[in-house]
């Protein structure tokens, strides 16, 4: 018995939970049975059949699995999208949605990375596993905090240690003081604390054993209960089941191994506040702990859209509520299995035929089986075997397996999806059969994608409290060169970023090309102008994941070849990549040209400048100055002269002022170099 003063107000005791527990699984009988019995037909347990089979040759059907493996298959495979939206953004607000983006692409990477690590499944495909076995799915999520060892490695140089922190490792996992590092001083007082990092922890329950009950602001507790080996619960808690006291030394190899131990049942019970665990005696493996997430660090979700106040006789039937995939299949299935049971059972007495062997007692036998090869039997006149005829399926056997597997297809998806056709079909056809894929993976690919949406609000949430350290995390951008990013994100960050959106968009056969015939439709400018701009048209139509990044990469591609010295330089570049310097040098020379002709067109432009500037100065009386009546503006390429319009010629503007000396420079020339000889020529060309 644990003392009732370490559990917070509010807090069930431990024979609490393990009384209601054990209550809600005897309420459950029905749902247990049908979940066991579509996990037998997942697994492909042989099939027993029905009484009228017994001493009969038994057939079990590969369809449950193949059509559980398509099922999965859709989604495991379908296109990941993380988005964070918030209306009328500015390009800094982006930026900032952009980068909580990578917070959750990285957060979803760290967490495939440990269960891995820990031989389970990586999210998705646990989930959707889930999903279409059970109908359900359960998901316990944790940020958790732990002694950084390479950081207490730089504490023990003499480094300086971080600010002490409350949400300390051992308060998160064993509820107990945090150890000091150093010395004490004469206060008795130690210098540092232990250095703490976060990681995230995102792993399944089993929906058949997990219970819950839900209050008026969402879940208030959630149990998962699991057996145990007593070599598992000793590891991982340090208590022994046997005695129920806490052990320092494993027991003996010899004693925990060779022979068969019985198992525990243990309770992992969290709510808003704390989560504890708990053996099936009532003792107390881990105490109540502080979790230090935002809410109940538990994701439960079901298949379908039946409301949950829906009743039957006046009662809620838990049964009907999250059904698996085998739901509109499971009589279909152990039909089909019963006819192909008798088929089988037929096709096998073709090997030992019948023979009836006529004799006047009807009692002689041969002393050997005449159906073996090189079998010798002397037999009497009239006395020879007579084969009996075999036995027949009735002619409506075809039809009616017709019938059945119309029916399977009906309720899952058509053989067009394996890849197979039993006759050739048109391409509209095929289509048309393919649209009810996107059906037969609705529901469940709709619960998962909200799985993820509960996963990573949680986990955000909880992260921008500032109770957990600030995370580095790695993974990878959707733009077109999926590049790999790894960078602390702070939560003050993620706090400003938007809403966040995933979703998961099936790989099928048609959509791609189905999506680009979209886009360009949309894209394309009939005379007003295209449909819809090109940043709609990459986000909800083509479902790319950064917009930003995709418009970047555009940009840069047609930059690369919008002008002859851009395209030069990336030929020099992509040539010196590959290694053919001669190549690349030929393009440099180009590159060099480019550059020339630039400077020489730019040099005719400043000097056709300069020279037109000149023709519109004045002398400071608001009239033309003499070199501006002598040489004005040059006539535009293409436009004739006025004479040769039929206008009348320009009357000259009398000399004004004293006409200067013989050999005299021009007011406008004085000061400048000679038009001619090395002199006149500009400083970079002599």
């Amino acid at each position: 018995m644990t003392p009732d003063a370490i559990f917070p107000p509010g807090v069930m005791t431990p024979e609490q939970v393990v009384k209601i527990v054990d209550q809600m699984e005897r309420d459950r009988g029905l749902l247990h049975t049908r979940m066991d019995q579509d996990y037998s037909r997942w697994r492909g347990d042989p099939y027993t059949g029905e009484d009228a089979l017994d001493g009969f040759a038994k057939f079990t059907a590969n369809d449950a699995r193949t059509y559980f493996n398509w099922h999965l298959g859709v989604i495991t495979t379908a296109k990941r999208i993380v988005r964070v939206e918030e209306p009328e953004a500015q390009r800094q607000q982006r930026q900032t949605d952009n980068m909580k983006e990578f917070f959750v692409q990285g957060l979803w990477n760290a967490i495939d990375e440990r269960r891995v690590m820990l031989l389970q499944p990586r999210l998705v495909p646990g989930m959707g596993w889930q999903v279409n076995a059970r109908g359900r799915r359960v998901q316990r999520a944790l940020l958790i905090k732990k002694l950084d060892e390479h950081a207490m490695e730089h504490l023990a140089q003499g480094q300086v240690s971080p600010a002490p922190d409350d949400m300390s490792a051992q308060a998160l996992e064993g509820g107990g003081t945090t150890p000091q590092i150093g010395h004490p001083s004469a206060e008795g007082q130690f210098p540092q604390q232990p250095p703490t990092m976060t990681y995230v922890d995102v792993m399944d329950w089993d929906p058949r054993n997990t219970y819950w009950e839900v209050g008026n602001d969402g879940l208030e507790w959630a149990c998962h209960k699991l057996k145990k080996t007593r070599g598992e619960i000793i590891g991982e808690f340090g208590v022994d089941p046997v005695g129920e006291t806490p052990v320092d030394v494993l027991q003996p190899k010899d004693e925990m191994t060779g022979e068969h131990h019985p198992e525990w049942w243990t309770y992992e019970w969290f709510d808003a506040r704390v989560g504890m665990v708990i053996l099936e005696s009532g003792t107390l493996l881990k105490p109540p702990t502080p979790h230090g997430m935002a809410r109940t660090p538990v994701c439960i979700g079901m298949v379908g859209s039946l409301p949950v106040n829906i009743q039957a006789d006046g009662e809620v039937h838990e049964e009907d509520y999250g059904e698996s995939i085998f739901h509109p299949l499971r009589d279909i299935y152990d039909e089909n299995n019963f006819m192909l049971s008798i088929m089988k059972e037929l096709a096998h007495r073709s090997i030992h035929q019948p023979l009836v062997w006529p004799s006047r007692d009807g009692t002689k036998l041969p002393d050997e089986d005449p159906r073996l090869t090189g079998s010798d039997i002397p037999v009497g006149i009239g006395e020879e075997p007579k084969p009996l005829p075999p036995m027949e399926m009735v002619k409506e056997t075809g039809a009616y397996l017709g019938l059945i597997s119309a029916m399977e297809q009906r309720g899952s998806v058509s053989h067009l999806a394996y890849g197979s056709t039993d006759f050739t079909l048109s391409g509209y056809a095929m289509n048309t059969l393919r649209q009810g894929e996107n059906t037969a993976v609705k529901d469940q690919l709709e619960c998962v994608i909200s799985g993820l949406k509960q996963i990573f609000d949680l986990l955000c949430d909880s992260y921008v409290t500032g109770l957990f350290d600030t995370m580095t995390l790695a993974g990878r951008t959707g733009d077109s060169q999926r590049r790999y990013f790894n960078q602390a994100i702070s939560p003050e960050l993620v706090a400003q970023g938007g809403l966040l959106e995933i979703d998961l968009v099936p790989m099928l056969a048609q959509d791609d090309a189905a999506k680009v015939t979209v886009a360009k439709m949309l894209d394309e400018d009939n005379g007003s102008g295209p449909l819809a701009d090109k940043r709609f048209i990459r986000q909800e139509i083509l479902d790319f994941q950064n917009v930003d990044l995709m418009e970047r990469a555009v940009l840069e591609q047609q930059a690369r070849v919008a002008g002859p010295l851009a395209l030069a330089w990336s030929m020099m570049i992509a040539a010196e990549q590959q290694g053919d310097m001669e190549l690349a040098e030929l393009w440099s020379i180009e590159v060099e040209d480019q550059l020339l002709q630039r400077m020489l067109q730019r040099h005719q432009l400043q000097m056709m400048g300069a020279e037109m500037g000149v023709g519109q100065s004045t002398n400071g009386t608001g009239g033309p100055s003499a070199e501006g009546r002598g040489r004005g503006r040059r006539p535009a390429a293409g436009v004739l002269p006025g004479p040769a319009q039929g206008l009348p010629p320009t009357t000259p503007t009398p000399q004004q002022g004293a006409i200067a000396a013989p050999g005299t420079p021009r007011p406008s020339r004085q000061g400048q170099r000679p038009n001619y000889g090395p002199e006149a020529m500009p400083p970079w060309a002599r």
